[in-house]
């Protein structure tokens, strides 16, 4: 049995072999698909034809209702508690008396009993099951025990990120990641055991070899009742110890007793912070441990084994963590390891994301953590850690909030909590689902007592007002959401970090600053008459020379300003920038755009002083300054900055532009995006488009064009991205940058600019130099075809249609959704793969990319194989520009579109490949020649060399376009395929507009 990369078994297994053990009642009808199995799922939107469908009852749904739809869809057998009453065929039936059982047992079996060839370690409890499977994944790991893990929204496997929707998956995806991690020469795997996994018997049937036990307490009383079921369930997990297995017990919890009632008294481990008291248990091994020091970055601690004792400094603040560490030495020690390789090992782990992380200390000399605390002895501890570890000048402030659709008892208590212990509280938004969020609030604000609070229910409002609350000393938790990446609200997940919201807001804590000054920092979308002075000098009517103000003054600040450097922009109270261009000096327009009713205009300081440095006319303002390019950047960057939100950088040799449309497309499907707009991505347009940005902007999405070394460093010093993507490393204007090592030095400075400020990188890893260039970068998200992580997806089935659209089915780990894109030219699927990959890192599901996907249709005019129609002659229209890279990628499409007509190549000069050009050239014509066109006619002088390499089917050089038309009518006929395809100095779209505009092509009425 193997499994490929993307979770697809590569091998099927016989239905017999599934039915051996399988504990069956009853078999109807006969299976399908010659009895072989390619699947098992639960899932009927997954059923692939050959597949296994288990009908299991759910609490919202019952699966029973969609057995017809499982055959219909191919299912060759499905197992079902009872049998429908209308049986659809072919297909075998198997009833059973519990399916959930029958699950586990065919999914293991399916995967190849995999989890009988791994030492699974489970962990349970209701806190620190999280940070307690890392410390013991991290120390097999370091000691030479390949270890998995499987835990809270993820799975780990060497390198490999897997994204989960729950603590511990599905029986059938659980020993699909068993089935990967031994594949990948895994000899362990540690997995978080909920107590819901264990009700409905996710872990059926599999023998732990060790299993731990953290604590007990409230929390998922809406799905157990009472704390004696929730106990009862986390209890099942002891009895499916294996033979030499072994259970380790935090014994300073009460209920430590009841885990260990049904294990033998040689295999309990007993853990404890009450070193010198009796054990109440019959312990084999006793492990203690105590706190000599803690500070909010460490803490030292003795540990204490059977045999000898540690000192050791661990890199987790609080007493909490040290039972952590603890319990981790313990499962060491039953693993072989001796005491020296386990306190190396833990000692080496740092902050686990999300558990007491601490996401930043300010230069004023207050500290921020966020914790994954969301039940209330969570909550007690985490508070009371950092309350033992604060100064006593200083103030403890909490923010959190409790999720919806769950435990409504701990509500109230969580706020007493945070009451009794915070010094200021704001109580705020977790995760509200379906409930409504000022409910959740009134329910947890009746147990708050008597300590100042603040109610909140925006989330990012709440922290950025806790962090602007900070003062040297101070200490600030947010606590409920830890590691997780969204907010869900109403069925929806959006995309949500406590740790960015935390980091933006400190750049606007300006504590000790005045009042007036703060207000200035904490504002978005406006420039004022102080921004400009940043600038250049402002100059107001009548007040250049001292005098006083005059009756009439240009506005002091401009709410959503409009920035313009065309003249004929001008509709009234814009901000005009003069630039002097090739063709035209904005200078010259200066009377004009004030008589149409701009406000402002920034002037170069020669023009200025050339005027006798006048004052401009009443009510209006000049900005002077000695270069208003400069300027234009400068102001930019000002106003970009009072933007706490991401800023995504797209740059690259090839595709910029379509993946900007498709990311901002499918980041639209959930979140307000500002983009670029056309092409505006130079020093030029990238301020313009900053310039543009909105007070309720999400997300900006800035293409970023480069030609000539340098650039890049400075638009990305415009543009503070907080992420960016590059498309591909290509032959881009070679005239100045070279060859390729000359296009990767002027694009990589992007990632450059994010490994300095910490940013986000999407990586192309299909891209040889880009994938280089982004190792060892911490934040990254790779992307690719093969390529398979946490929030990569990808494409397979790729088809194009007669009429050029593309169809694939669109991949994640998380799932498929089929996806039809208005594109032609199979290399747009990777664009729409790096599109879709920016909307699963920001929160959305795969249907919302898909929607963005699809709704996305290329403007008129867009020029980038783009298909129209003449005649009946379809024609594909690249005419926006060309490189040696595209040149090749239209050949491509053209090629792969359908169609009985021959396919005709209309190409033109590649310019600005500088020395490179006659190679490049010369190399498109090799590449003809193992294409399948039929017709090539050239236009420039350098398109030439490509008719050298393919003379059979050379049509001719044309030096006019008319010559070029009327050479076309002769041999086009009904069903052909034209490409065009030149760099824009070619204007070759001239061409194509008079075959459009045509009444005949072929001579044919």
């Amino acid at each position: 049995m193997t499994v490929s990369s993307d979770g697809s078994n590569l091998q099927e297994v016989q239905l017999e072999e599934l039915l051996k053990e399988i504990s069956s009642l009853e078999l109807l009808g006969k299976a399908g698909f010659g009895g072989a199995i390619s699947m098992v799922t639960s899932d009927s939107r997954e059923v692939l034809p050959g597949s296994l469908f288990v009908a299991i009852k759910g609490y919202a749904t019952d699966g029973g209702r969609f057995i017809r739809s499982a055959v219909e869809r191919g299912a060759a057998a499905v197992i079902c508690e009872e049998f429908p009453s209308d049986p659809a065929l072919p297909c075998l039936y198997i009833k059973v008396a519990d399916a959930r059982k029958a699950l586990a047992e065919a999914a293991r079996i399916f995967y190849g009993k995999a989890s009988d060839q791994l030492l699974i370690i489970g962990v349970t409890g209701t806190n620190g099951k999280t940070t307690t499977a890392k410390l013991i994944t991290a120390m097999l790991n370091a000691n030479g025990i390949s270890a998995g893990y499987i835990g809270t929204n993820m799975c780990r496997i060497g390198e490999l990120e897997i994204p989960l929707d729950r603590t511990t998956p599905e029986a059938h995806g659980l020993h699909a990641l068993f089935r990967q991690m031994l594949e990948a020469g895994c000899k362990a795997a540690v997995m978080e055991v909920s107590s819901h996994a264990l009700v409905l018997q996710r872990v059926y049937g599999i023998r732990f070899h060790a299993a731990l036990f953290t604590n007990l307490t409230q929390e998922h009383l809406d799905f157990h009742e009472t704390m004696h079921d929730y106990a009862e369930a986390k209890q099942q997990l002891f009895d499916q110890l294996s033979p030499d297995g072994f259970a380790v017990l935090n014994i300073d919890d009460p209920y430590a007793e009841q885990m260990a009632a049904r294990v033998a008294d040689d295999k309990i481990y007993c853990c404890t912070m009450q070193r010198g008291l009796q054990p109440a248990l019959s312990c084999s091994r006793l492990f203690a441990a105590d706190l000599l020091q803690g500070t909010l970055a460490s803490s030292t601690i003795v540990l204490h084994f059977p045999d000898e004792s540690v000192e050791m400094q661990v890199k987790l603040p609080g007493n909490f963590n040290v039972m952590n560490v603890l319990e981790a030495a313990a499962i060491g020690t039953g693993m072989a390891l001796s005491a020296k390789e386990i306190c190396n090992a833990l000692s080496a782990v740092s902050t686990v994301e999300g558990r007491m992380e601490r996401v930043g200390e300010s230069r004023q000399g207050w500290m921020a953590f966020v914790d994954y605390a969301h039940t209330p002895d969570a909550l007690f501890k985490a508070l009371d850690a950092l309350h033992g570890l604060k100064e006593d000048a200083s103030r403890l402030i909490v923010v959190f909030g409790c999720g919806g659709n769950r435990d409504k008892e701990k509500r109230s208590e969580m706020g007493r909590i945070a009451s009794e212990i915070a010094d200021e509280v704001i109580i705020t938004s977790d995760n509200p689902r379906d409930e409504d969020p000022e409910e959740i609030l009134d329910a947890i604000e009746r147990g708050i007592t008597g300590v100042h609070y603040l109610r909140i229910s925006d989330r990012a409002e709440a922290i950025r007002r806790a962090v602007l609350m900070l003062k040297a000393g101070d200490l600030l938790l947010v606590a409920g959401k830890g590691h997780e990446k969204y907010q869900e609200i109403a069925g929806h997940k959006y995309f949500f970090s406590d740790q960015a919201i935390i980091k933006t807001a400190m750049q606007e804590n300006v504590s000790g600053y005045p009042e007036k000054e703060r207000v200035q920092l904490n504002r978005k979308g406006v420039l004022t008459i102080d921004d400009f002075r940043k600038v250049g000098e402002v100059v107001e009517a009548g007040r250049g020379h001292g005098d006083s103000l005059p009756p009439s003054q240009p506005p002091q600040e401009m709410v959503s300003p409009v920035v313009v450097i065309d003249s004929r922009e001008v509709r009234g109270g814009e901000l005009f920038i003069a630039l002097k261009g090739e063709n035209a000096d904005g200078h010259c327009f200066i009377g004009t755009v004030f008589e149409k009713g701009a406000s402002w205009a920034m002037v170069s300081r020669q023009w200025y002083e050339e005027q006798g440095s006048v004052d401009p006319p009443p009510g209006k303002g000049f900005i002077v300054t000695d270069d208003t390019v400069a300027g234009l950047q400068q102001l930019a960057t000002i106003y970009r900055h009072q933007f706490s939100i991401p800023v995504l950088a797209i740059g690259g040799s090839n595709g910029k532009t379509t993946t900007k449309e498709m990311v901002a497309s499918v980041l639209g499907t959930g979140f307000r995006v500002h983009m670029s707009e056309g092409n505006r991505n130079n020093h030029l347009g990238v301020p313009l488009t900053l310039l543009q940005l909105r007070g309720d902007t999400d997300i900006a999405v800035v293409e970023m064009g480069i030609n000539h070394p340098g650039e890049m460093v400075l638009l990305a010093a415009i543009g503070s991205p907080t992420h960016a993507l590059l498309t591909n490393i290509g032959h881009e204007h070679l005239e100045f940058l070279v060859d390729l090592d000359g296009v990767e030095a002027a694009e990589i400075p992007l990632f450059d600019y994010l490994r300095q400020s910490g940013g986000i990188a999407f990586v192309n890893m299909d891209d040889p130099r880009i994938s280089a260039a982004a190792s060892g970068m911490a934040g990254s998200v790779p992307y690719g075809m093969a390529t398979r992580s946490e929030h990569s997806c990808w494409a397979r089935d790729i088809s194009v249609n007669s009429a050029g659209a593309l169809s694939f089915l669109l991949c994640s780990i998380a799932g498929s959704e089929p996806v039809t894109l208005n594109f032609t030219g199979k290399h747009n699927v990777m664009n729409a793969i790096a599109a879709a990959t920016v909307g699963h890192y920001f929160g959305l599901s795969l249907c919302q990319i898909r929607e963005g996907l699809e709704r996305l249709t290329p403007a008129p005019g867009w020029k980038r194989l783009e298909v129209l129609d003449a005649c009946g002659v379809r024609i594909l229209n690249d005419t926006y520009n060309a490189n040696s890279d595209s040149m090749r990628k239209a050949i491509d499409a053209l090629c792969d579109l359908p169609g009985a007509g021959k396919r005709v190549a209309v190409l033109g000069d590649m310019l600005e490949l500088g020395l490179a050009g006659e190679v490049e050239h010369q190399a498109i014509g090799n590449y003809l020649q193992q294409s399948s066109v039929d017709l090539l006619f050239t236009f420039g002088e350098s398109a030439r060399l490509f008719g050298r390499a393919v003379p059979e089917r050379y049509r001719g050089h044309f030096e006019s376009r008319e010559a070029l038309l009327e050479a076309l009518r002769t041999v086009l006929q009904e069903g052909d395929i034209v490409l065009f395809k030149g760099s824009r100095g070619m204007k070759l779209e001239q061409v194509v507009d008079a075959l459009i505009n045509a009444k005949t092509i072929t001579g044919r009425e």
